[in-house]
């Protein structure tokens, strides 16, 4: 993922901030297995974030969609990276954050994803490339 698609997520952030509704879907290729999918989508009071990992070739046929209904959509930034999660998911504790994907802050400020990254999944993996689909409401 590149800079594009850090200000698109970033836009779908601010856009929820805002109490508005949109979409986004972003496809992240892996090296060793095939993409995992986000899909997001919010009325701008509720954010339904599914995590769908049951193209994995190496999940045993396990079918992997995580699936969670969020009231927050948070953005944690440091020095180095950024980081959009959503909380307040029903049948987590209120704070814990789930779903991140990190972008990656480099030296001319330009944020680029390095890693996506499910907490109560340890899923955390390096990402070339992407696709992404995106329509607000």
């Amino acid at each position: 993922m590149d800079e594009q698609d850090y200000r698109r997520v970033n836009e779908m952030y601010e856009r929820y901030q805002q109490r508005h509704g949109d979409h986004l879907m972003i496809i992240l290729p892996a090296v060793d297995s095939c993409p995992t999918i986000y899909n997001l989508s919010s009325n701008g009071r509720q954010i339904d974030w599914s995590v769908d990992e049951s193209r994995d070739i190496y999940s045993g046929g396990d079918v992997k969609v995580h699936k969670y209904s969020c009231s927050r959509m948070n953005k944690d930034q440091t020095e180095s990276r950024i980081t959009f999660s959503v909380s307040g998911c029903a049948g987590y504790s209120p704070d814990e954050k789930l779903g991140g994907i990190t972008f990656t802050i480099h030296k001319k400020n330009r944020p680029r994803a390095a890693e996506s990254s499910l907490q109560s999944f340890s899923l955390s993996r390096n990402h070339s490339g992407s696709s992404l689909s995106t329509s607000p409401l």
